[in-house]
């Protein structure tokens, strides 16, 4: 009884979500101590792989 209770509240035996790997694309990062604006710098990103 109290089983299926917390199965249904936790959507446990249900089918599992996809799940995607996400990726870093880092460029050479070449950032000096007195570097000028503009701020922030863009170093890197994440893409998402389909």
């Amino acid at each position: 009884m109290y089983d299926s209770a917390i199965k249904n509240i936790l959507g446990l035996g249900q089918t599992v979500p996809n799940r995607h790997k996400r990726s870093l694309l880092v460029p050479p990062m070449i950032v000096t101590e007195n570097q000028r604006a503009p701020f922030p710098r863009l170093i890197g990103r994440v893409l998402q792989r389909d």
